[in-house]
This record gives C-alpha cells, sequence and structure tokens, in this order.
C-alpha cells in the first residue's frame, strides 16, 4: 500500500468549516477520496489494520 494510498487526520475543533462542508456528524469518521477529486467514500467497517487494508485496496484500484 505504500505510495498508493495517502492518510490523514483533520482536527474538527480547530477546523469546524472543514468538517461541516464534509458532512462530518461525529468522530471518529473515515472517508476515502479518489484521486484528482474522484468520489468520496465512508468506510464504516471494522477498526482492525486487516479490515481498513481490505477497504484501502478495494477502493484504491489496481
Amino acid at each position: 500500500m505504500r505510495g498508493k494510498v495517502d492518510v490523514a487526520e483533520v482536527d474538527c475543533e480547530a477546523h469546524g468549516a472543514l468538517c461541516r462542508s464534509q458532512g462530518i456528524t461525529g468522530y471518529p469518521m473515515l472517508f476515502y477520496y479518489g484521486a484528482n477529486g474522484g468520489s468520496k467514500t465512508e468506510y464504516t467497517g471494522g477498526r482492525k489494520l486487516e479490515q481498513l487494508k481490505a477497504f484501502a485496496e478495494k477502493v484504491s484500484g489496481p
């Protein structure tokens, strides 16, 4: 997965406008944003590494 998916976090207390614009309704919320402004997909699965990795591989394509 190195070089294929970037991971970032946002402090919604410090950046409330950004979080509101993205529809953040609770914490933690995880989203995948497609390349070049592509689609936004919310992740609702488990929080274990293998589950997160499987989701990232599925949505990021070959």
